[in-house]
């Protein structure tokens, strides 16, 4: 795992993203804030590099509403820097219409392109989730969540405490909580059986999208 606060580290990083970046004709960024993005941009400059930022969130929001406090103290910087970082950008890519690009206004050239796909959908399709819902049997509750499943932020440990919690509250009942999406789910594993529901947690994996419906 890279330490930021590791000197060494940092000097082999530093070295390895310039070494990228020469080695690019273009730079894309898939964030428009954070101690990668920043240094990247720093040296896509140095370097003559044209580059693209992604701003696919409300910065200051996801760092305040983060558990770590940590979090809400870094929060007004990384809202700094990504409002600064998409002023000054080349070219800039919103998953928004408008209310990002509002909050944080590009003066090179945007697009914005949402980042989710909504297929057409067969109108049937709610009277079969309701159907499937009724078929359930009435002492089983199943939840679940779609995101990558290494990532804190999505909080599928919340999901995990809180079915532990009922579990006990409700002993007759049997919960179920699928998680869909890639990543290591380790730590997550490692949680449900910390609190007793292993048993309750079933890791599904990464879904073509064309079935996401179909496990819904």
């Amino acid at each position: 795992v890279w330490n930021w606060l590791n000197l060494s580290q940092r000097k082999r990083f530093d070295a390895a993203l310039e070494k990228a970046i020469l080695d690019a004709d273009k730079v894309i960024f898939s964030a428009a804030s954070n101690f990668y993005v920043n240094k990247g941009i720093s040296l896509c400059k140095k370097h003559g590099k044209p580059y693209l930022l992604l701003n696919g969130g409300f910065s200051f929001e996801t760092d305040w509403n983060n558990k770590n406090p940590l979090g809400k103290l870094l929060a007004p910087i990384r809202e700094y820097r990504c409002r600064k970082n998409l002023a000054e950008a080349p070219y800039a890519l919103y998953v928004t219409n408008w209310s990002l690009q509002k909050r944080y206004p590009c003066t090179g050239i945007w697009v914005g392109c949402s980042d989710v796909e909504i297929p057409e959908l067969a109108e049937d399709i709610l009277e079969k989730r309701r159907n499937k819902i009724r078929a359930l049997p009435d002492e089983k509750r199943t939840l679940g969540t779609i995101g990558e499943v290494d990532n804190r932020n999505k909080s599928q440990k919340d999901v995990i405490r809180a079915i532990a919690g009922l579990q006990k509250a409700l002993p007759e009942m049997r919960f179920e909580y699928q998680l869909v999406g890639g990543g290591n789910p380790e730590k997550l594993l490692k949680a449900a059986e910390k609190w007793g529901v292993a048993d309750c947690v079933k890791v599904i994996g990464q879904i073509p999208h064309s079935e996401i419906y179909s496990w819904l």
